[in-house]
């Protein structure tokens, strides 16, 4: 358990517990989830690295799902749970992402999130995982880590950690609740932080191409758009605002 907070938290254990070692490391100097959750990957040592946030309620079966996953696919690399309390978004929205976000910038995610609410469903495969459902084997980490020059509130990291790997699948049987928390979370239009996201992707995991173009196309037309109706520059800033910070985000390394 990697704990960022100011200070140390007390953690008493039930004596019906079936944890038999809990490793608690305590650093206020850790910024950002890359590097908490690297911290927790040097330190692990099960052949399963489960990651989970503490603003999540995991259904009480939850872990033996994923297990279960590993031990029918044993050439899967990793497994990933379903959140079960995300709203289908408006059909606006999604039609837009759909035509918007296409090849490698589609999240084939989303979708199962969205019939998760009621019911579950078999393995599944994924390009990708959320940052709160995602476990791995340890043996097909080896020297991947998160991108800790994502400090602070950071947005895809877990994405651009998870597309590295060719084997992913989504289970809908291992299910939980994501409670957002508002600390520390971005205050940036959403639209920002997905164009942010897009031109981080493209170029560190080496996306660059129709689809990232048509993306970026799709994008400034969508912010020059709510500019002219609204009659307001503020959604050309985000588009430029979104740039800028995934250049940053690239220039730091």
């Amino acid at each position: 358990m990697v704990d960022q907070s100011s200070e140390p938290i007390e953690i008493n254990l039930p004596k019906t517990s079936t944890i038999r070692t809990l490793v608690y490391i305590h650093d206020p100097q850790i910024t950002g989830a890359s590097m908490a959750r690297n911290c927790g990957i040097e330190r692990a040592k099960g052949e399963i690295l489960v990651f989970v946030d503490d603003d999540e309620i995991l259904e009480r079966d939850y872990l033996f799902e994923l297990i279960a996953v590993y031990c029918s696919f044993p050439d899967v690399q990793g497994v990933s749970g379903v959140v079960t309390n995300y709203a289908k978004p408006s059909l606006a929205f999604r039609l837009w992402d759909r035509i918007t976000h296409v090849g490698k910038f589609h999240d084939d995610r989303q979708p199962l999130y969205w019939k998760a609410r009621n019911k579950g469903f078999l393995p599944v495969p994924v390009s990708r995982f959320g940052g709160g459902t995602m476990s791995f084997r340890a043996s097909a980490l080896r020297d991947i880590r998160f991108d800790e020059h994502l400090a602070g509130t950071c947005f895809g990291e877990d994405v651009e950690f998870s597309a590295r790997f060719s084997r992913l699948l989504m289970h809908g049987n291992a299910r939980l609740q994501h409670n957002h928390s508002q600390h520390g979370r971005s205050v940036d239009h959403w639209l920002q932080l997905r164009i942010r996201a897009d031109y981080y992707f493209a170029h560190r995991l080496n996306w660059c191409g129709p689809s990232f173009y048509w993306c970026t196309a799709m994008n400034w037309l969508t912010c020059a758009t709510l500019s002219a109706l609204t009659r307001s520059r503020q959604p050309m800033k985000w588009f430029a605002a979104g740039l800028s910070q995934a250049r940053a985000d690239l220039g730091k390394r």
